[in-house]
């Protein structure tokens, strides 16, 4: 495999050579440098980079200036902005500004640069994924098509997207893909809190049943036995569910039946991932089995606590602030669907934990927890 084409600017040329050593001596990157935001982008009109990494505090134009410009003449190509400067406002532009990857500067610069190259290598994958797969949709109806089992593609949340077979949308009494813009609300699913804390759960290629009653557009429930699958979809994770009849229910036409919502807790609560829930001021309202296991705390130890000061320190082995960190993904959990971060078992242990975090909203919208699914990705990091 080709090593990746990385354009790397910081208008320090002593941090260019370094970093440029550390890059490369992965063999993972081949290393362009340029030390002003203006360079890079003569450099980008001449040559082809596989993703820029850049500082943020440079004179003329800065990280985020940069990042607009290639976001407007070069498109989506993988940014990460890699600096000592940690202000908060500055993180949220560079999110708004279409940033794939924030990483502070500090620490020891072995972990640091690992750190930096499995951004890169993550962005890059990512990137390449969503290229390949910009004509999915129809792709994929082709190939759903060929299934003579009701059979769609769809997303975690109620408002992704349905990719569906004809003979799913015959179930539900539509004729033709087109007819309804479907999303997974229509279909339902169990609840949408349960069922985003189950499709978190799974890793890739599980899969697992879920019994739940959906509403035909004649207005009659259907009771039907969903087989779900976690795939790749979109450079994201997504659902490849089957539809089929409840074994020993002659009859799956009822009116009003609901979810099987304590089939999804069981599931949820056996589940080999830490799943976790908390409120957006931090306290912790639900803690699987494997969570307990994991930390080393029973529920009763820190349901109704704070998450800084139970499974997360104030602050990282580098310093980084946890506690700011948490308050971040309070706010907008949307910026933070992934991301890695120490935390701490009850008997003092240091781990690194992979997080996907998903928003859970009322009624009105307004947001009012947060669901974290963990797996621990300290020995897999330290081999980087």
């Amino acid at each position: 495999m080709s090593p990746l084409l990385v354009l790397y600017v910081d208008d320090e040329p002593s941090l260019l050579d370094i970093g440029k050593i550390y890059l490369e001596r992965s063999g993972i990157c081949n290393v362009t440098v340029a030390e002003s935001g203006f360079t890079a982008l003569e450099l980008l009109k001449e040559e082809k980079f596989d993703a820029i990494i850049s500082d943020y505090q440079m004179p003329d134009m800065d990280g985020l200036e940069l990042l607009i410009a290639v976001r407007r003449d070069y498109g989506n190509i993988p940014f990460i902005i890699f600096t000592g400067r940690g202000r908060e406002e500055v993180f949220i532009e560079a999110v708004k500004s279409g940033v794939d990857f924030y990483v502070q500067k500090g620490g020891d610069p072995g972990v640091q640069f690992a750190e930096l190259i499995h951004k890169v290598v993550h962005a890059v994958a990512g990137r390449k994924a969503e290229n390949f797969i910009e004509n999915e949709d129809e792709t994929y109806r082709i190939l759903l098509e060929e299934l003579k089992e009701p059979t769609f593609i769809t997303g975690k949340s109620p408002d992704s997207s349905v990719i569906a077979n004809k003979t799913f949308l015959s179930l539900l009494g539509l004729k033709e893909a087109g007819e309804n813009d479907l999303m997974l609300a229509d279909i339902g699913i169990g609840d949408d809190e349960h069922r985003l804390m189950l499709v978190a759960s799974l890793q890739p290629g599980d899969e697992n049943y879920v019994d739940s009653g959906v509403v035909r557009s004649d207005g009659a429930t259907l009771r039907l036995r969903f087989k779900i699958r976690r795939i790749a979809f979109r450079g994201d994770m997504a659902l490849f569910i089957k539809a089929g009849e409840i074994p020993g229910e002659k009859n799956i036409m009822e009116s009003g039946s609901g979810p099987g919502e304590d089939e999804l807790s069981q599931i949820i609560e056996n589940a080999s991932s830490i799943i976790i829930k908390w409120t957006p001021d931090g306290i912790l309202t639900y803690f699987n089995s494997f969570a307990e296991k994991f930390f080393g705390y029973e529920k009763s130890e820190v349901l109704g606590r704070n998450l800084v000061g139970t499974i997360v320190s104030a602050r990282d082995n580098s310093g980084k602030d946890l506690g700011g960190l948490i308050a971040q993904i309070a706010r907008d959990p949307g910026s933070f669907t992934n991301n890695e971060n120490e935390n701490i078992t009850k008997d003092g242990r240091t781990v690194l934990i992979s997080w996907t975090n998903s928003g859970i909203f009322d009624r009105t919208g307004e947001l009012c927890g947060i669901v974290s699914v963990g797996n621990e990705i300290t020995e897999r990091f330290c081999k980087e």
